[in-house]
């Protein structure tokens, strides 16, 4: 992106943010026209989120994917979340996630599969938790405690549920208490 695009890009996010819409949203068009692949990817998420425009889950999934094809890897990682969430296609989901080399884009990865391959879920919440995914610790810790996938090992689930990635994850299955219980008897 050039300075000329770049400070046009600023603009059109502060107009914005102060309530100018229709003047942001010209700039980002003029950009997006010029194949400014971060104008295409705010207006791919407006039309996602609804959010100053209505929301058009065709429009957004064509403009970030076209975000996506011109390098904003973020791109994908939305449109994996969106066919996931919103259309329920897995299959498209993954397509576009796999895309992406990222903590967020492997646990979302591991959530897909945990229903279908949980010793593939468990690869995708490692590297997940490798590159420092605060809930892959979480469902490793689930898949441990549980044997799922993987080996049931309750040393394992502990290390992962405690450790302090994990810390502000929401305990969803109960694992703390669980933990808790079990470690009172050992």
């Amino acid at each position: 992106m050039s300075e000329e695009e770049y400070v046009l890009y600023l603009k059109s996010k502060e107009l914005i943010s102060n309530n100018n819409v229709k003047e942001g949203m010209e700039i980002l068009d003029k950009l997006a026209k010029k194949k400014n692949k971060n104008a295409i990817f705010d207006i791919g998420m407006l039309y996602y989120k609804g959010e100053l425009v209505e929301k058009d889950l065709t429009k957004a999934c064509y403009l970030l994917t076209y975000a996506g094809d011109l390098g904003y890897k973020e791109a994908y990682y939305q449109l994996g979340k969106l066919f996931y969430y919103e259309l329920h296609n897995s299959n498209e989901s993954e397509r576009f996630l796999l895309k992406c080399n990222d903590g967020k884009s492997k646990f979302l990865l591991g959530l897909i599969y945990y229903n279908i391959s949980k010793p593939k879920a468990v690869t995708y919440f490692m590297y997940a938790f490798r590159c420092h995914n605060p809930s892959s610790c979480y469902y490793l810790a689930k898949c441990y405690f549980d044997g799922e996938g993987v080996k049931k090992d309750l040393i394992k689930a502990s290390y992962y549920l405690k450790h302090p990635l994990c810390e502000k994850v929401e305990d969803i299955f109960g694992l703390r208490e669980k933990i808790k219980l079990i470690e009172t008897f050992y």
